[in-house]
Protein backbone atom coordinates (compact mmCIF):
# COMPACT_ATOMS: atom_id res chain seq x y z
CA UNK A 1 0.00 0.00 0.00
CA UNK A 2 2.69 2.27 0.73
CA UNK A 3 4.22 1.61 -2.36
CA UNK A 4 1.43 2.70 -4.12
CA UNK A 5 1.21 5.98 -2.20
CA UNK A 6 4.91 6.96 -3.17
CA UNK A 7 4.12 6.28 -6.90
CA UNK A 8 1.00 8.66 -7.19
CA UNK A 9 3.18 11.35 -5.02
CA UNK A 10 5.75 10.93 -7.35
CA UNK A 11 3.58 10.82 -10.14
CA UNK A 12 2.01 14.49 -9.10
CA UNK A 13 5.34 15.69 -8.78
CA UNK A 14 6.19 14.48 -11.95
CA UNK A 15 3.75 16.15 -13.81
CA UNK A 16 3.82 19.47 -12.11
CA UNK A 17 7.22 19.22 -13.33
CA UNK A 18 6.33 18.17 -17.08
CA UNK A 19 4.11 21.06 -16.62
CA UNK A 20 7.38 23.67 -16.02
CA UNK A 21 7.70 23.71 -12.13
CA UNK A 22 11.09 23.38 -10.98
CA UNK A 23 11.74 20.35 -8.38
CA UNK A 24 11.91 22.37 -5.37
CA UNK A 25 8.52 24.27 -6.59
CA UNK A 26 6.54 21.30 -7.36
CA UNK A 27 7.47 18.93 -4.23
CA UNK A 28 6.27 22.25 -2.18
CA UNK A 29 3.09 21.95 -4.32
CA UNK A 30 2.68 18.40 -3.19
CA UNK A 31 3.87 17.67 -0.29
CA UNK A 32 3.13 20.76 1.47
CA UNK A 33 5.19 24.50 1.46
CA UNK A 34 8.38 24.36 3.01
CA UNK A 35 9.21 20.89 2.36
CA UNK A 36 11.86 20.30 -0.20
CA UNK A 37 13.49 23.17 2.33
CA UNK A 38 13.19 20.30 5.10
CA UNK A 39 14.37 17.61 2.83
CA UNK A 40 17.38 19.36 1.83
CA UNK A 41 18.05 20.27 5.37
CA UNK A 42 17.80 16.53 6.71
CA UNK A 43 19.85 15.63 3.85
CA UNK A 44 22.45 17.86 4.63
CA UNK A 45 22.61 17.19 8.10
CA UNK A 46 22.57 13.62 7.84
CA UNK A 47 25.75 13.82 5.22
CA UNK A 48 27.75 16.06 7.61
CA UNK A 49 26.71 14.06 10.69
CA UNK A 50 28.62 10.83 8.18
CA UNK A 51 31.46 12.58 7.54
CA UNK A 52 32.40 13.51 11.17
CA UNK A 53 32.54 9.77 11.80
Amino acid sequence: MQAIKNAAISAKILAQVQAGADLPTAIDAVLGEGTYARLVGDLYDELRAKAGK
